[in-house]
């Protein structure tokens, strides 16, 4: 039976454009602009659609979302083609808005673009968007929502600024340290000639080798320890978290500040499990355990020890500043873990079923909803048949009835939900993040390689029919048909790139240019 990392009892059922640009700009690569061209903003769009909620009813957007975050939408076919020329000069020019250049090193670019040029629709498209909204306020330490942002120019090509989300120009250098995407162009190629003055302005203004990243690689990146943790800025043990988000759990437990259920199994689990509520100091949020165990036997039985179990691991839930949730795995002695222990839970989506804090809580059970009901069951059984040395007045007074129960959970549930509709997230589309990292994961054809290496497939395919190009077999094969796994890809990436003359590959923390690759 497969049983998932999060701490819902029930499996969700979710039910599950503009025109391309032409500009060939060959401006001097300087990024700076006269105050005569450039806006006195800081580079931020408004205008948008308007969010609703759950009944379809408009709802007043979140203070603090940047721009729009709920677009109209678009036909369900693919958008327009953007070239490489199209989607660097976009960001150039975005870049050169930002008048001070201290606030262009926080600027950087998600694309999305490279999937509409493989050739996915729309529809499709709009799954990994609803991802890429969460994904970034779901790793943000800030109290604000705020959604990447569109650039008019570069259809599905989107800004962010890192001191939206509170990370650090360091921080975004350990997320792309092996980023294997990026390119520095030659630009006096006669058969891919692309735009690189732009680029190296661009990566100048921005102070980085890698200012934008394809997002499905992004979110395969972000989504585990460590780089989730890192983010969030997790600490090390459960009791350093309680004290770091104003929650002393020891006090509320010994002082019965906690709201109790527990369970004799579930879908996700074959042992008995409790879930425990937390009220967090000044209303700014809950904070939700959940206790696992190895066995339903002795001190590991919550029916007969529902105040003094000892349990053998945990899981987190907790609201960040900005009302979406955060999540944390730890053992029995609360130290902090990179994923759930396996004979306790796992993740039957994942391709090795282990369950990460990240993904399989973001992206599963707590995707849709944030939190579902939980049917307690231990308070009407201790009534019912007091085990020797319990007190049944102490454990009403921390397991609420289920009405009371219901309302808490409810009321988490909204929270969450408003906090994901407001920043433009589209919760009937099912498990979306899970689905952006399986597109990671998945095969890459001679459309899609195309795409990541910034050419036309025309172009891809020309190359590959030269047989004096130094290509490596399984990406020339691309054009009989025979797709390779992304893993196989990236690895011969750095090749291709040096074999079709395209340019020279960059790396943001170590040497990867053609001339340490061999052919």
């Amino acid at each position: 039976m497969q049983r998932s990392l999060c701490l819902t009892l029930l499996i969700l059922a979710a039910a599950c454009s503009t025109a391309r640009s032409g500009s060939e700009d060959r401006r001097p690569a300087d990024i700076e602009d006269d105050s005569e061209n450039a806006s006195g903003d800081d580079g931020r769009d408004t205008g948008a659609g308007e969010a609703t909620n759950e009944a379809g009813v408009p709802i007043e957007p979140t203070p603090g979302i940047d721009g729009g975050a709920v677009q109209p939408t678009p036909p369900d076919k693919p958008p327009p083609y953007v070239s490489f020329d199209a989607m660097i000069t976009a960001m150039r020019e975005d870049v050169r808005k930002i008048l001070n250049p201290v606030e262009r090193t926080d600027i950087r670019y998600l694309v999305l673009s490279h999937l509409g040029n493989a050739g996915l629709r729309n529809a499709d498209i709009a799954v990994h968007q609803s991802t890429m909204n969460l994904l970034v306020n779901s790793l943000s330490r800030g109290a604000l929502l705020v959604a990447p942002v569109q650039l008019a120019a570069a259809p599905n090509v989107y800004r962010i600024n890192l001191r939206d989300y509170r990370w650090t120009p360091e921080l975004w250098e350990a997320i792309v340290a092996d980023y294997p995407y990026q390119v520095e162009y030659n630009q006096d190629s006669r058969r891919f000639s692309r735009d690189e003055a732009s680029a190296a302005a661009l990566r100048a203004a921005t102070g980085t080798v890698v200012p934008f990243v394809f997002m499905e690689w992004f979110t395969a990146k972000v989504v585990r320890a460590p780089l989730y943790y890192q983010l969030l800025n997790f600490p090390d043990t459960l009791a350093a978290l309680g004290t770091q988000v104003d929650v002393d759990i020891a006090a509320d437990i010994a002082q019965r500040r906690i709201a109790r259920a527990g369970v004799s199994g579930s879908m996700f689990a074959k042992q008995n499990r409790m879930f425990e509520r937390h009220d967090r100091i000044g209303n700014i949020g809950t904070f939700w355990l959940s206790y696992d165990f190895s066995q339903s036997s002795g001190l590991q039985n919550i029916f007969e020890h529902p105040l003094d179990f000892t349990h053998a691991g945990q899981e987190v839930i907790y609201a960040l500043p900005n009302g979406l949730s955060a999540y944390m795995v730890v053992d029995g002695a609360g130290k902090r873990l990179d994923a759930a222990p396996f004979e306790l839970v796992a993740d039957g989506r994942a391709p090795n079923g282990i369950a990460t804090p990240g993904l399989s809580c973001m992206g599963g059970c707590h995707y849709a909803n944030g939190f579902e009901p939980i049917k307690d069951e231990v308070l009407s059984s201790v009534v019912a048949n007091t085990p020797a040395g319990v007190d049944a007045d102490v454990v009403r007074a921390v397991f609420p009835t289920q009405n009371k129960l219901d309302a808490l959970i409810e009321s988490d549930r909204k929270g969450y939900v408003a906090a994901a509709i407001s920043v433009g997230v589209n919760l009937s589309i099912e498990n979306a993040p899970y689905q952006t990292v399986e597109l990671y994961n998945g095969q890459v054809d001679l459309a899609l390689a195309a795409a990541l290496l910034q050419v036309t497939e025309e172009e891809m395919n020309k190359a590959l029919l030269t047989p004096s190009l130094a290509v490596p077999a399984q990406i020339r094969s691309l054009r009989d048909g025979k797709p390779v796994n992304r893993e196989v890809f990236e690895g011969l990436f750095g090749k291709a790139v040096c074999a079709l003359g395209i340019g020279e590959p960059l790396c943001a923390a170590r040497d990867c240019g053609c001339a340490t690759l061999t052919p």
